[in-house]
Formats: structure tokens, C-alpha cells, sequence
């Protein structure tokens, strides 16, 4: 078997995705108390980094999942809006409220009176007015009427409220349950990358090696005349163009640890290699146990808090149906307006009258008492529009959860096959080709120290190898994201040699590394 430094271990990816999260109900989210003030904790740069370590800094601090603890309050927020009753409502009019002081009586009249002219008087002449109004005030005879009315919900529609954005909630936190998934995912694959980068760069330092090995043979067969100096100068070309891929495969692993990084915000800095070990490989198991552990993918089960959602929708639509009375109560008062009377006159004899009266009510304002109700008459609006449309959406979720179950089905059968075909050509590899191309190389490379065969021979020896340990490399690779995708469609690890499984991950920490096996 090739040898293999600095690989993913086998035992880790098996354990990347097994969550201890029950998927038949929301999962919890525990959230710290957080401040857009604070930024997060910045990770340590170590020498050497563990799959387990990228993990806890990518959900310590991945911008994959810092929005949703701002999702969850606003999600709490909801549901203590959903929780509030109607307020109550306070009116006030005035009513009858005069702009002039109304109309005015005026009487006038006039009289003569007095002595014969044998009394040696001159008649006496005498005049008078009266006049008379009411006093009508700007709010004289105004009324007041101040009331309160509280609309009274029927229907259970408070109820109602508060269950649909609960369910809003759970799907907030089923959200979480996938993006955190797919986090863990992409850092199992780019850890993957990582090591099958690291393992590139060794692999072509031990070509050359060997490629060094063998230009100081032919220089040695040179200087003996036993072969020509092209020969020299072709292992020279070799070595130049093993450097140059070295070179690419050091860019390559720089690009692999930088893509890594940035699953916690970091960059390739942070760590200088990769831990694990890749060539550790074992048989799926069957597909049909697999299918049966889709329920447990965040993507499916959510649809279980979709409709739930969605039934809360129609339900929130079917009280809106129920027409809400209205009760009034309030206190109404009312005056009446005083009236006034005044005269005046004037008589020829020298003689003079004022007069002035003013009449007014004991209690001038009545007060009374108001109740009343009003009921809206559903005969147009009954929410027909609203109750068509939630239903519709949920039969089209209906509809969409079975399509997610299939289309899960078949992308797990899809990455299923291609992982075993992987795993086979891994297996025929160990034993067919990598011995063989071997034991090829080091038997032309003698031979050809010994005269027996040509520089040419050399070559295609050394190429063989090392492509057939490149394509052996890249295959493992393979094998081990196809795993991961395997994990990620059934939300849980492939338990293939009792490694134990992952405890439930939260926003900001692995909290425990070993949890009871799912049932």
C-alpha cells in the first residue's frame, strides 16, 4: 500500500456529521449573548490542525452562521407581538358647538299721556324699549361624549398567532440545522483537499528523489562510457520538470489551506499542515440501510416544520373568518343655554327707567351613560382570498416535501454507486497496480545500472509509478468526499468501526466529543 503522511483519518470524517439532534422535532439552538460591538474570537494560529479543530473554529466562528442568533431573537420578537391583544381605543366628540350668541327679542313702544289744557300742563310723552335673548355660548348647549371600545377577538385567532410564529421559528432553527450541516460539510471536504494537497507535495518530493537518484546513475554510467550524454541530458529535463510540479503542488496545497481558512473567517495562516490520514478505507454500507437514515437530513426532516408552518398559515386565515364585536362604554353630557332680558325708556316729564334680569338652570348639563356594541356584517370580505391561497400553499408543500425525499433518494443512490466504484478501483489498485509499478521501477532501475535496459526504459518505469500513485492519491480523495456527501445526506456519520458519534454542535462550540449511538 502506498504510504501515506500527513492524511485525513478515516475515524474523523466518519464522526463529521453525526449529530445527536432528534429529527422528528426542532432542534435547539443555544445561543450566547452576543453585540454587534464584539467582534468574534479570532482563532489561534497552531502548527498543526485536526479535522475536530477546523470543525469547532468554523462553528465557533463562520460567517455561515453568525446571522442566524439575530435570526432567532427577531423569531422571539414575533412571537411576543403574536402574544399582544388589541388595544383599546378612547374617542372624544363635541357636538353643537354654537358660533354666535342666537337670535335677540326686542319690543318697543310708545304712549302719550296727560292733563287737559285747562290744567295749564303740556302732555306727557313717553317712550320705552325691551329687548330679550338667550345666552347661547360658543359650548353653551355644546354635548361631550367620550368613549371606550375594545375589540373582542373570537376564533382563537390570539392562539393562532402565537402557533404560527412559533412554527416560524422552528424553521428558523431548522435553517440553522442545515447551514450548520453544510459548514461542516464544506470543512470536511476542504480538510480533504488539505491532506490530498500535503500528500502531492510528498509525493512528487519522493520523485524527486528518486528523479535525482537517477540523473546521479546516469552521470555515473556517463563518466564510465557506458551510456550517452543525451541520456544526462535528458534525466536533467526530467528533474527540472519534477521541480516544476513540486512547485504547483505547494501553490496548490497554499490555495487548498487558504480555501479551508475561510470556513471560520481565517486565513491560510492560521495553521502550517493538516493532521490525519487518508488511505485508512472500508466498505459503505448497504444502500438500502442508508436510504432508510434520510429522515435524519436537516433538508427533509425541515419539511416536517414546513407544514406544520404552512397549516398555521391556513389556520391563522380559516379564524380571520370570525367576525370581531366591538364594546363600547362611555359618558355623554349635554347643557342647556341661559336667557337674559333687558329695557329702558324715557318720558318728556324728565323721567327715566333701566331694567336687566338674567334666568339660568339649577343643574345646567345632563349626563349620561353610553354602552354599546358593533359587529361588522361578513357579507362581502370572509377572507375567502387568503384561506384559497394558504391552502394552495400547502398542498404545494406537500407536493415539494415528497420531491425533496426523492430527489435525496436519488443524489444518495447517485454519490452511493459512484463512492463503491471508487472504493473498488481503490482496492484493485492496492493490489494490482501499485505493487507491480513498483517492483516495474526498481527492476528497470537496476536493470539499467546493469546495462540491461535503456534510459527510456527508466522513464516510463518512473512515470508509471508515479502516475499510478497520483491517480491512487486523487482516488482516495475521492472516496472520501463522496463519504462526506453520503454523511451529509443522511445527517449522520457512517458508524463503520464504532467511532463514537458527535454531540449536537451549537453556534459557538463543540461542547461534548462522544454521545450514545443513534438509535
Amino acid at each position: 500500500m502506498l504510504p501515506m503522511r500527513s492524511i485525513v483519518s478515516t475515524a474523523l470524517l466518519l464522526a463529521v456529521l453525526g449529530g445527536s439532534v432528534a429529527y422528528g422535532a426542532a432542534p435547539e439552538i443555544i445561543l450566547e449573548d452576543v453585540s454587534a460591538e464584539s467582534p468574534p474570537p479570532q482563532p489561534v494560529a497552531v502548527e498543526s490542525l485536526s479535522l475536530d479543530e477546523a470543525i469547532t473554529r468554523a462553528l465557533e466562528t463562520s460567517p455561515y452562521l453568525e446571522t442566524f442568533s439575530w435570526e432567532l431573537r427577531a423569531a422571539d420578537g414575533r412571537i411576543q407581538q403574536a402574544g399582544l391583544r388589541p388595544n383599546p381605543e378612547m374617542s372624544f366628540e363635541i357636538e353643537r358647538i354654537t358660533l354666535g350668541d342666537g337670535p335677540s327679542e326686542r319690543t318697543r313702544s310708545e304712549g302719550i299721556s296727560g292733563q287737559l289744557p285747562f290744567a295749564g300742563t303740556l302732555p306727557a310723552i313717553t317712550w320705552n324699549r325691551d329687548s330679550s335673548n338667550s345666552n347661547r355660548g360658543l359650548f353653551e348647549e355644546s354635548e361631550f361624549t367620550l368613549t371606550i371600545s375594545q375589540v373582542i377577538e373570537r376564533g382563537q385567532k390570539r392562539a393562532r398567532r402565537i402557533a404560527l410564529a412559533e412554527s416560524e421559528k422552528s424553521l428558523v432553527q431548522w435553517d440553522y440545522e442545515t447551514a450548520r450541516a453544510n459548514v461542516i460539510a464544506g470543512v470536511a471536504g476542504s480538510f480533504v483537499d488539505v491532506l490530498a494537497a500535503q500528500e502531492r507535495v510528498a509525493l512528487h518530493d519522493e520523485l524527486l528523489v528518486l528523479a535525482e537518484d537517477v540523473v546521479r546513475t546516469i552521470n555515473a554510467r556517463i563518466e564510465a562510457g557506458k551510456v550517452s550524454p543525451l541520456d544526462g541530458n535528458k534525466a536533467d529535463i526530467a528533474l527540472a520538470t519534477t521541480q516544476i510540479e513540486r512547485d504547483l503542488a505547494q501553490s496548490e496545497r497554499a490555495a487548498a489551506c487558504t480555501a479551508l481558512a475561510a470556513w471560520w473567517g481565517g486565513d491560510a495562516s492560521d495553521f502550517r499542515r493538516a493532521v490525519g490520514q487518508l488511505d485508512d478505507v472500508a466498505p459503505l454500507p448497504e444502500l438500502r440501510q442508508l436510504i432508510g437514515e434520510l429522515k435524519q437530513n436537516p433538508d427533509t426532516a425541515r419539511w416536517t416544520a414546513e407544514i406544520l408552518q404552512r397549516e398555521a398559515v391556513l389556520a391563522v386565515a380559516q379564524s380571520q373568518r370570525r367576525v370581531d364585536p366591538t364594546l363600547m362604554f362611555g359618558l355623554r353630557t349635554s347643557g342647556v343655554s341661559d336667557s337674559g332680558s333687558s329695557g329702558y325708556g324715557i318720558g318728556t316729564d324728565g323721567s327715566f327707567s333701566v331694567g336687566r334680569s338674567r334666568g339660568s338652570f339649577d343643574n345646567s348639563r345632563d349626563n349620561t351613560l353610553i354602552l354599546g356594541i358593533s359587529v361588522p356584517l361578513p357579507l362581502f370580505n370572509r377572507n375567502q382570498g387568503k384561506i384559497a391561497e394558504a391552502e394552495a400553499l400547502l398542498s404545494k408543500g406537500m407536493t415539494e416535501e415528497r420531491r425533496t425525499r426523492l430527489d435525496a433518494q436519488a443524489s444518495l443512490t447517485a454519490v452511493w454507486e459512484n463512492s463503491a466504484g471508487i472504493y473498488e478501483a481503490l482496492s484493485r489498485t492496492d493490489r494490482e497496480v501499485l505493487p507491480k509499478a513498483a517492483e516495474t521501477f526498481e527492476k528497470t532501475k537496476r536493470g539499467y545500472r546493469e546495462g540491461k535496459f535503456s534510459y527510456l526504459d527508466v522513464l516510463d518505469a518512473q512515470r508509471t509509478l508515479f502516475e499510478s500513485r497520483y491517480t491512487y492519491l486523487n482516488r482516495l480523495a475521492d472516496f472520501h468526499r463522496s463519504r462526506v456527501n453520503i454523511q451529509r445526506l443522511t445527517g449522520r456519520s457512517l458508524n463503520y468501526r464504532d467511532v463514537p458519534e458527535k454531540t449536537e454542535m451549537t453556534l459557538d462550540v463543540i461542547e461534548s466529543q462522544e454521545v450514545a449511538p443513534h438509535e
